[in-house]
């Protein structure tokens, strides 16, 4: 039986990638073209395709409390969403040329990157700067690591990156 059922979204296609639950809110990831639309928050992309984040009340997903988006000239996607257990969430995912966090512009060169960035549960951007490799990669999953309270980040084959603490 379904209890609660919402649908968010705009004129252009918008897709989801990633869910998270958090103490009392849901949380969730992915990408828009365009624009896009949210309850009564509005995003407008930077570029083609930018991602998205938003969180949801737990006991009502009618309006979300907040929505933060990252995009730049080319297609950038989220893709993946984890929660630390102090509520911090890290956000990474896939950008092509330029991309723009928290007021700073990253390059990718001639392929592809990733970038990681924590926000506070409110949506508030924690790291000053981000997590970031370019040149083609891909198959980065990032996951809480509750000893050292960091993120890991790691090719699906291997160990690649520095762990970033909440």
């Amino acid at each position: 039986k379904v209890e609660d059922l919402k649908v968010f979204g705009g004129s252009d296609d918008e897709y989801s990638s990633s869910l998270a639950l958090g103490l009392d809110q849901v949380f969730l990831s992915g990408s828009f073209l365009n624009q896009a639309t949210f309850g009564s928050m509005s995003l407008k992309s930077k570029g083609h395709e930018d991602g998205f984040t938003l969180s949801l009340p737990s006991s009502d997903l009618s309006q979300p409390k907040w929505c933060q988006s990252f995009g730049g000239t080319g297609v950038d996607r989220i893709e993946g969403l984890s929660v630390s257990t102090s509520q911090k969430l890290l956000v990474s995912g896939t950008f092509h040329g330029l991309i723009e966090i928290h007021d700073k512009q990253y390059d990718s060169g001639d392929g592809s990157g990733v970038f990681a960035v924590i926000l506070e549960s409110g949506g508030e951007l924690l790291s000053t700067s981000a997590f970031l490799a370019s040149g083609y990669v891909t198959n980065y999953i990032s996951e809480w690591n509750p000893f050292d309270e960091s993120f890991l980040f790691k090719k699906v084959h291997g160990y690649i990156g520095p762990n970033i603490s909440a």
